[in-house]
């Protein structure tokens, strides 16, 4: 059934004028090739003409460098469909609920539109959203809790961490048992400031891409990583280890303007069936990128940071106040006098592809730069996570 669905699915994307191209010499779906984001903004460049359409667009910015973001055009209908089902879906499973007062401080600027998505739904919930947006000041969000007394904040968890920190710096705390997230993995060592000072008891998160749409949903607190997804989204895994665990990929049946077949959301994942219900259990990023922030980021964005050194390695690690901390390891061999100018010019650079200046960010250099060897298998990643 999977299969027959895919096939007449398939059939849509290679009629698409975005996709024609693309998939011309794959007449069988299952011959087709996954498409990727570096694919995905190539063709949208090229095939893509906002001008050219005869009805509006809903278009929708993903995370990740600034140098080459993926503005993604949704049939707004279509859109606005696949929210109404997974509201259904958040409604019957007593995620959110017409009761529901919820604080929602997630994202809203250059197109990447989490917390004007999150606001939708919420009102397709019949819920009441009080709409302050990561632009609102601590005080500001600290005020709404006490006057408005939510129940649930929807958030990043950086964002929450960084409210969390302000609270911790004035003695003050606030009580929303509930909180749901999205946007990044949450670290444990962040879960237990939010218990302290915000009272959090039970966290759920939400799932999706700019690409696909948000479509999953989590009980993180009793099944952390385990998400239940809409009818209508197919997930697959591609190329799995032993353990099932593999590239996960996507299609989602209700794109059809702009049609999404199989494509690579860039994270590695399995699918688990647990008392006849359907999950898709995410693990991590793919190898070669990784997640910082709200922001996904590929080797491949950072080329001209290492196109003259000799090996690098980027680390990525939470500091004693648990801040996270951010170091670009570069090989190369230098004079003293050099490496400072190289260094800043480095330093330069990444912010351009971050987007933003990030605060405790660092470049090494030198010939003796020492990378973290993994003691079991004695490689040398070239991304090494040690947040926790």
């Amino acid at each position: 059934m999977a299969n027959e669905t895919l096939k007449n699915y398939y059939e849509i994307a290679r009629a698409s004028s975005l996709f024609q191209e693309y998939y011309r010499d794959y007449p069988d779906f299952s011959d087709a090739p996954v498409l990727d984001k570096i694919t995905l903004v190539n063709i949208l460049n090229t095939k893509f003409d906002l001008h050219n359409e005869s009805t509006g667009v809903y278009l929708v910015r993903s995370g990740g460098s600034t140098r080459k973001p993926l503005v993604f055009p949704v049939d707004i209908e279509e859109n606005l469909e696949q929210r109404r089902i997974l509201a259904l879906a958040l409604t019957e499973n007593k995620v959110i609920t017409p009761r529901t007062i919820a604080l929602n401080i997630l994202g809203y600027m250059d197109m990447y539109r989490t917390a004007a998505i999150i606001d939708d739904i919420l009102e397709k919930c019949k819920a009441t959203t009080l709409a302050m947006s990561t632009h609102a000041s601590y005080e500001d969000d600290y005020m709404a809790i006490l006057n408005f007394n939510p129940d649930i904040i929807f958030c990043t968890p950086s964002k929450l961490f960084h409210f969390a920190d302000h609270l911790k710096k004035n003695g003050l705390k606030v009580s929303v048992k509930n909180m749901l997230y999205g946007g990044e993995f949450l670290l444990d060592s962040y879960a237990q400031v939010f218990k302290e000072y915000i009272g959090t008891e039970q966290i759920y998160s939400m799932f999706g891409s700019a690409e696909t749409g948000m479509w999953a949903w989590c009980d993180y607190t009793n099944q952390p990583s385990l998400f239940r997804y809409i009818e209508g989204i197919l997930p697959e895994i591609i190329n799995p280890d032993a353990d099932g665990y593999g590239n996960i990929v996507i299609t989602n049946l209700y794109r059809k303007r702009f049609p999404v077949f199989r494509y690579s959301i860039g994270d590695v994942g399995r699918l688990v069936v647990i008392n006849n219900i359907s999950y898709l259990e995410i693990k991590t990023r793919e190898k070669g990128s990784f997640m910082l922030y709200e922001s996904n980021y590929s080797l491949n964005d950072f080329t001209e940071v290492f196109q003259d050194v000799d090996n690098f390695q980027i680390q990525l690690s939470t500091n004693a106040d648990l801040h996270v901390y951010v170091k670009f390891l570069l090989r190369k061999t230098l004079q003293e006098s050099e490496r400072k100018e190289f260094e800043e010019a480095k330093y330069k650079l990444i912010c351009e592809i971050l987007g933003y200046k990030i605060k405790n960010t660092e470049v090494i250099s030198g010939p003796d730069v020492e990378f973290y060897i993994n003691p079991v298998t004695c490689k040398m990643p070239q991304i090494v996570d040690f947040r926790k």
